[in-house]
């Protein structure tokens, strides 16, 4: 018996645990980005496409003109558990030059942050969800970042049946 607890705890001592998973990504300045992160015991993924347009292409965005070249997000999924989480447009609409992404979770609401852009005009966005709905994008200038730039709250969907 005095054996097999020696076994045991030895067992236990060699067993290191696992490192967390980093959820910490680069973004693709054109094509697929994918974060995920098992966060409050839910598997989490986060889908994003960029693409890469120069000035005189169709789509520019009149407000980037002081640019010669921009990635846009021009679509993002979210799925928690495998089950989508419909995401409204502005959410992603205007993030430009998307550089990193990471995945946290606070209180049981999930947390994607996207830093993006340089100088100026560099940005960190702070999109609150959980696994049902979009709650919140917060909007912070990396000039100044305790100062909340712009947020938007989304309502909770209807289904109209």
């Amino acid at each position: 018996m005095r054996y097999c607890l020696l076994l045991v705890a030895l067992c236990v001592l060699m067993v290191s645990p696992a490192p967390a998973e980093n959820s910490e990504k680069d973004i693709s300045q054109s094509g697929d980005t994918v974060l995920s992160a098992t966060l409050a015991k839910k598997r989490v993924i986060i889908r994003l496409h960029a693409v890469k347009l120069k000035r005189d292409d169709p789509g520019f965005p009149l407000a980037l003109d002081q640019y010669n070249q921009a990635s846009l997000i021009k679509q993002m999924s979210i799925s928690v558990d495998g089950e989508n989480v419909w995401v409204p447009r502005s959410v992603y609409a205007d993030l430009f030059n998307a550089r990193r992404g990471s995945l946290t979770s606070e209180n049981g609401v999930f947390v994607l942050l996207i830093g993006g852009a340089d100088g100026a005009d560099s940005y960190s966005v702070h999109i609150r969800f959980n696994s049902t709905q979009v709650m919140s994008r917060a909007v912070y200038n990396t000039m100044t970042p305790q100062r909340l730039s712009e947020k938007t709250v989304y309502s909770k969907t209807e289904v109209i049946g």
